[in-house]
């Protein structure tokens, strides 16, 4: 199926660009509630010890990922940073303020990882400027429709 066919602009066209512009839009929507449960579900507040920072390589490039050590509900924990960084941010020994799920203590936000945040943004945006292409593309192909 063609987007294009010899300059034209086609129903096709317009409707592939609807149909990623609502998949990239739901994805954005459903990040944002995912994040609003975690937000909600994370509401013990602790103080954790970066116990490690691992040190890795992605794309050739070399990545550090922080681990964190912390108490809750009278148990210790230790987990690893959902971000990596080219950047060394965090040293060992440094404390970062964790909100933790008391019900699974694995699970945890900070509010120094916006990573999921970010790409949430990333969807809407590329969502609502895939409808705005949309939109050109119909102005186009009704201006097509009255020139023929």
């Amino acid at each position: 199926m063609d987007i294009q066919v010899e300059g034209k602009i086609s129903k096709a066209g317009i409707i592939i660009i609807l149909l990623i512009s609502i998949a990239l839009i739901l994805g954005g929507v459903l990040l944002h509630r995912y994040n609003a449960k975690k937000e909600k579900d994370c509401s013990y507040q602790t103080t954790a010890v970066v116990s490690d920072i691992i040190k890795g390589t992605s794309g050739g490039k070399t990545k550090y990922r922080a681990e964190y050590t912390y108490e809750c509900n009278g148990s210790s924990y230790t987990v690893k940073s959902k971000e990596s960084s080219s950047n060394l941010k965090l040293q060992k020994g440094d404390k970062v303020e964790l909100y933790v799920n008391p019900s699974d203590p694995t699970i945890y936000r900070s509010d120094d990882e916006n990573g999921e945040r970010l790409f949430e943004i990333l969807l809407y945006a590329a969502g609502s400027i895939g409808f705005l292409i949309m939109l050109l593309y119909i102005k186009m192909y009704n201006k097509q429709l009255n020139h023929q």
